[in-house]
């Protein structure tokens, strides 16, 4: 794996590159999406990364709908965690954990260009088949391809894998990234992925491996399931 720099994103452009971030712990999912929105300020971001606290899970499919309303971002990636990290509005960084919480990173990239992608892992290319197979299954041309951002599922089986599959199709990229989300006893751990030029879309990762794409029944129509 290269080291990673991550002026690499920003390389082949004059603006400045900015990094915005935001926490509430307000109880209610309202007043913690008008509370980081004020944090944050009004101008556009081209990736938002948002992090919430499980005790909001219940509120998730209103979390996007609410937080689009007062931010404007290019593209929305969101995790679900037991402990959320971030910077209040007093500028102190510090961990809310079992607590309602709401945290967002919002970047702008000037030359930069973004391309969110999905796995299923449960459909790997064999590591030992050719290079050509790794890059086709991502969707991610190599010669365009500086940074790869990773978020696996904690139950997925083949992360060592993945991530060996990725540095074999794109050895000159920098990969980083993280858990998307804690285990739980819940069936199901939501993450979510929404962009401005996209209709919005939720997804459902569960827990065990296996599952076939279909729609999860009790959930709104717009949220599908893939795969861990």
């Amino acid at each position: 794996m290269v080291p990673f720099n991550p002026l690499d994103w920003f390389r082949g452009s004059g603006a400045q590159a900015k990094c915005r971030t935001a926490l509430s712990g307000c109880a209610s999912l309202e007043e913690a999406t008008k509370d980081v929105t004020n944090q944050l300020g009004s101008e556009k971001g081209d990736l938002a990364l948002v992090f919430v606290s499980s005790q909001f899970a219940s509120d998730l499919p209103r979390l996007l709908p609410l937080l689009s309303q007062r931010l404007q971002a290019e593209h929305w990636i969101g995790f679900v965690g037991g402990g959320v990290v971030g910077t209040d509005s007093a500028g102190r960084s510090q961990e809310l954990e079992q607590t309602t919480a709401l945290s967002i990173t919002l970047l702008n990239l000037p030359g930069a260009q973004l391309k969110p992608f999905q796995l299923d892992t449960g459909s790997l290319p064999d590591l030992d088949g050719p290079v050509q197979n790794w890059q086709d299954w991502v969707s991610v041309d190599p010669a365009d391809s500086r940074s790869l951002l990773l978020f696996i599922d904690p139950s997925c089986g083949a992360i060592n894998d993945l991530i060996s599959g990725l540095d074999y199709a794109y050895p000159n990229a920098a990969i980083i990234g993280g858990i998307a989300a804690p285990p739980q006893r819940q069936s199901w751990i939501p993450a979510l992925r929404w962009s401005d030029h996209q209709r919005c879309s939720w997804s459902e990762h569960r827990r065990r491996l296996g599952s076939r794409s279909g729609r999860c029944p009790g959930l709104p129509a717009n949220w599908s399931r893939v795969c861990d």
